[in-house]
């Protein structure tokens, strides 16, 4: 099996069409290739396959589940086949398909055999063989693709001899049973000429990669062997061919071309004559006419050119003029703007000032109040030290009558014996109690004053009562007051409102403005993008003319460079045929090398007729392309003229008008930033006033608070005092010198 693999034994049935079993004798058992007319019909082996169950599954004609419900019935020693049929898990065509692929896996194993022999029978396949469906080519490219196989591929080598191989209509598919890299279907291309195994070796494709190729394709139809003597002649004589062909057709078409021409040249000279003679004819009359003509023309033009002008102007006057009303209906806006802020600024500062006068007022007379109140607390201080002295006075004076009193009852006790005895010594003591009466009298008198001084007291706690509800009233005014500063104020935030509206409405209006500004200045950008377009569309002609000359010159070059190099193609290939044709067969003649030299010579002539005629039509294409890149070149820089004059115009607009709006937006924005801090100034003014006041306030209704609780206790203790001087005293008896009691006060 080593020396004759079994991609030799199919090749050869391949060739001879046999018909019949091949018996494969191995150390594991006798194995069977069944043939049908050259074609794998079958195969068996003894083991290294897999089953048929397992080959169902992994292909996913049947599931292990189907499987494991065939057991019994395989058990019973049915085949695996007919009891898939039967249960109805697989038709024919799937259970054919999977006994294909069991079969091509048996024949993969025996392209592997290397031990033991072989022998072919001429005898009837068996009937089961008629169903599998074996694909031949598929076949024998794997037998071929096997390392066991390489003693074949270098005797089918060896036997193309010195030909070279040149592909077929069918090398596609039969190379596709290889598995050819993007590489190696490269280097397969140069076959569609001729060449050897040693060419795709040449190209990088590996060599014993390169051998299988070749042989796989010359087993498979893909390539038929060629002499390369006979090849080369047939190529020269092709291009000499096409040559020749190629050269006819340029002369037909040249002669058709001056043909044209001549009949183009002579239909134009008959009318050029017939159009001379009505020239003539017509010139004297339409002389005139055209003069007439010319003169209305010029007239028509100067007439458009000034009206052109002229709405060119009115064009530009009605846009400045805008521009103009919209600059100054700004400045109105802004100055309006501006006007009213002060006012509204002026506003303010004169309510804040005339609030500060008024809270400064308050504070003053508040102060005067306070020093009202303080003269008012040391004048009832006073008189609580004097209520306090007539009060001690009283109480002395009532010990001393409780003393006067103790002292009668004490000498009525003594009893009436001793009156008359005593009745001098007493009319004494009566005596000298009447002054000390009389002393009473005067200290009476002195509680008197007291008591009249106590009075006084209360009509000043009185003038005290009616100055606490003057000051009550005096405090509902300033709460009036403040509601009224509240109510301004109320009216100040109202005007501060009305002054943001302003401001908003101003804004508003200069936003549009700006908007209008934005779309003008949108216009000259899209204008200016219109001309930048003209631009880039010159330019692409520049570039496409640029295109055409080098195109022009490439396509000479490479025509030039493709006609040389054919050339000398053509002479080194018939060079090295002369020198292999020499070396191989030495009965070649003189005459036949001397044909071979006039064939290369008249392919020489002719090839150097055909770059003449080449290099006149590039330089017809030159020149006409040098035409075409200099017209473009003018109307690019005509263009390019309008552009810059256009867009340095555009330009220009769209600064200024830009500049005139950011200046008058900054300006604005100025203005009103400084009249938002303002009345943000005037807010805190306004509310620090407020805090002030309510300070100032809260301090009076505390000092009133006050004042109260002091009337209140100043009341009470004169309530005390006056009680104390009217309470009634208590009386002593004592005999005058007459014998009637005195009634001691």
């Amino acid at each position: 099996m080593c020396e004759r693999p079994l991609a030799a034994i199919l090749w050869a049935a391949r060739r001879h069409g046999a018909t019949g079993v091949v018996k494969i004798e191995t150390p594991q058992g006798t194995s069977r290739v069944f043939l049908r007319s050259g074609a794998p019909a079958g195969a068996q082996i003894p083991s290294g396959s897999r089953p048929l169950a397992q080959i169902l599954v992994h292909h996913g004609l049947v599931d292990v589940e189907t499987v494991d419900r065939a057991l019994p019935k395989l058990e019973q020693g049915r085949p695996l086949q007919e009891v898939l049929l039967e249960m109805g898990a697989i038709d024919e065509k799937g259970l054919n398909e999977a006994l294909s692929l069991q079969h091509r896996e048996h024949l993969r194993v025996l392209a592997k055999a290397c031990d033991g022999s072989w022998e072919y029978v001429a005898e009837p396949l068996p009937p089961w063989t008629e169903k599998l469906v074996l694909d031949a080519d598929a076949v024998l490219a794997e037998a071929m693709a096997a390392a066991e196989a390489e003693s074949f591929v270098v005797e089918l080598l060896v036997e193309l001899g010195p030909r070279w191989l040149r592909l077929s209509d069918r090398w596609e598919r039969a190379a596709a049973l290889f598995a050819p890299s993007d590489k190696e279907r490269t280097a397969l291309h140069a076959f569609k000429d001729s060449g050897s195994w040693e060419d795709l070796v040449a190209q990088g494709v590996e060599p014993r990669r390169a051998r299988m190729l070749s042989a796989g394709l010359l087993a498979l139809d893909g390539a038929t062997p060629v002499d390369p003597h006979e090849d080369t002649l047939e190529k020269a004589r092709l291009v000499a061919k096409q040559v020749e062909l190629r050269a006819q057709e340029l002369a037909h078409e040249r002669a058709r071309k001056l043909e044209a021409e001549a009949h183009q040249e002579a239909g134009a000279q008959k009318a050029r004559g017939g159009d001379l003679l009505k020239r003539l004819a017509d010139q004297k009359r339409k002389g005139d006419a055209k003069d007439l003509e010319r003169r209305a023309l010029e007239e028509a033009r100067r007439v458009s050119e000034e009206k052109a002008g002229a709405l060119l102007r009115e064009v530009r006057e009605a846009r400045e003029k805008r521009i103009e009303e919209a600059r100054e209906a700004a400045r109105e806006l802004i100055a309006t703007a501006e006007a009213q802020a002060r006012q509204v600024e002026e506003a303010a500062r004169q309510r804040a000032q005339e609030a500060w006068r008024i809270a400064e007022e308050e504070r003053r007379a508040a102060d005067a109040k306070a020093a009202e109140l303080q003269q008012e607390e040391a004048r009832y201080r006073e008189a609580e030290q004097a209520c306090t002295a007539a009060e001690a006075a009283l109480r002395e004076q009532e010990e001393k009558l409780r003393a006067t009193e103790e002292e009668a009852q004490r000498v009525d006790a003594e009893g009436k014996a001793e009156a008359e005895i005593l009745r001098g010594r007493a009319q004494e003591e009566a005596r000298a109690r009447l002054e000390q009466a009389a002393q009473a009298g005067e200290r009476s008198q002195r509680e008197a004053d007291a008591a009249a001084q106590g009075e006084k007291d209360r009509a000043r706690c009185a003038d005290l009562q009616r100055s606490i509800e003057a000051e009550q009233a005096s405090r509902e005014e300033i709460e009036a007051r403040r509601k009224g500063l509240e109510q301004e104020c109320a009216a100040l935030t109202a005007q501060i409102s009305e002054a943001e509206h302003r401001r908003d409405v101003a804004r508003a209006e200069r936003e549009a403005r700006l908007e209008e500004i934005r779309r003008e200045a949108a216009a000259l950008a899209e204008q200016e993008r219109v001309l930048l377009a003209e631009k880039a569309a010159a330019e692409e002609s520049l570039r496409a003319a640029a295109r055409c000359e080098e195109l022009a010159k490439e396509a000479e070059a490479k025509v030039a460079a493709e006609i040389e190099r054919a050339a000398e193609e053509e002479i080194r290939k018939s060079a090295e045929e002369a020198e292999r044709r020499a070396s191989r067969e030495a009965t070649d003649s003189e005459q036949q090398r001397a044909e071979a030299e006039e064939q290369l010579a008249q392919i020489r002539a002719e090839a150097e007729r055909v770059e003449r005629e080449v290099r006149d039509a590039l330089e017809t294409a030159k020149t006409e392309a040098e035409q075409v890149r200099r017209r473009a070149e003018a109307e690019q820089a005509v263009r390019e003229q309008r552009r810059a004059d256009l867009a340095a115009e555009a330009k220009e607009r769209v600064e200024k008008a830009r500049t005139e709006a950011e200046l008058a937006e900054r300006t604005q924005r100025e203005r009103h930033e400084q009249a938002e801090a303002e009345i943000h100034r005037l807010r805190a003014e306004a509310e620090r006033i407020q805090g002030e006041r309510q300070e100032n306030s809260k301090a009076a209704d505390a000092e009133i608070a006050h004042i109260r609780a002091e009337t209140e206790r100043i009341e009470q203790e004169r309530r005390q005092a006056g009680q104390l001087l009217l309470r009634p005293t208590r009386t002593s008896r004592s005999l005058s010198p007459s014998g009637v009691p005195h009634v001691l006060v």
